[in-house]
C-alpha cells in the first residue's frame, strides 16, 4: 500500500489463499515480536506469527533467511478498510505517534 509515492505496508497472501497478512511495526520500523504486547489498535484483530500464516518457504527458497519472525495482522482479501487502517497505523508509527 502506498501513500503518495511512498510504500507504507506490504500485504502477502496467506497459506489458505483467503487472507492477506502484513507485519505489525508499532514504531514504523521494528517488527512486533511474539510475546510482546499487542498494540491497542490490533487487540480485536486476528494477529498471527508471520512465518506460520504465510508460505515464507516459497519466498525464501526454503531457508527462511530474510523472512521476519514477527507478528502480522491477518485480514480478508476484500477488507480494504482494515488494510487502510493498518497502513495508516504504520504511517503514524513512523512519525512517532504510537500508543
Amino acid at each position: 500500500m502506498f501513500f503518495n509515492t511512498v510504500a507504507i505496508a506490504e500485504f502477502i497472501e496467506t497459506i489458505d489463499g483467503q487472507h492477506w497478512a502484513s507485519l505489525i511495526k508499532p514504531d514504523g520500523k521494528k517488527v512486533l515480536q511474539p510475546g510482546q504486547t499487542i498494540p491497542a489498535l490490533y487487540r480485536r484483530a486476528e494477529v498471527e506469527p508471520y512465518r506460520e500464516i504465510t508460505d515464507y518457504k516459497r519466498w525464501s527458497r526454503g531457508t527462511g533467511m530474510g523472512i521476519p519472525k514477527g507478528m502480522a495482522v491477518v485480514i480478508p482479501m476484500d477488507d480494504y478498510r482494515s488494510a487502510v487502517h493498518h497502513a495508516s497505523a504504520r504511517w503514524l508509527g513512523k512519525r512517532g505517534h504510537t500508543k
